[in-house]
């Protein structure tokens, strides 16, 4: 009789190992860290390795884009605000401007935008994958893409993929 427990214990300890290897490469829905809500992150592209920058411009509505990532410019610094359902606004730490689109159309531009922390355009879900972050929309479920490596680069919403994703996976450091 102790023997069949202890062997039913190693035979359950085997099934579990071995659950944890099947287990999923993303998770269903990934809040980011408690302590990346209390302050400000950058968002640094996987592919490209330059930051999620917004222009110091008053002016709402510019598109955002990507630059050499720089400890002290606080157009690269963005705070994540908890909504509803799990998704976030990405408020810029330097003013009350948001990242939102304003099109349901695939490839158009991200936009810093006045805050509207009702808006659906404004609000993002983040998806943990090995490679990092996937940042998609809640109105469009289109997903935060860098396009192109340059200085200045666009930062698009585009059909979340898995073929190539790393110019849409970024990570919040």
């Amino acid at each position: 009789m102790r023997m069949s427990v202890r062997l039913g214990g190693s035979i359950a300890a085997v099934l579990m190992a071995g659950a944890a290897v099947l287990a999923p490469a993303t998770s269903a829905s990934a809040a980011p860290q408690q302590t990346q809500l209390q302050q400000s992150v950058r968002l640094r592209n996987v592919l490209t390795g330059n930051c999620l920058t917004r222009t110091g411009s008053p002016v709402p509505g510019l598109p955002v884009f990507q630059s050499g990532c720089t400890f002290f410019s606080p157009q690269q610094r963005w705070e994540l605000q908890p909504r509803f359902g799990g998704f976030y606004t990405v408020r810029s730490a330097t003013g009350n401007r948001c990242l939102g689109v304003n099109s349901l159309f695939n490839n158009t531009p991200v936009r810093s935008e006045m805050c509207n922390f009702f808006a659906p355009d404004q609000q993002w879900s983040f998806t943990n994958t090995f490679t990092g972050q996937q940042v998609r929309n809640r109105l469009t479920n289109r997903c935060l893409t860098a396009q192109g490596f340059g200085p200045f680069a666009p930062v698009v919403q585009s059909n979340c993929s898995f073929v190539f994703p790393l110019a849409q996976r970024w990570r919040l450091v």
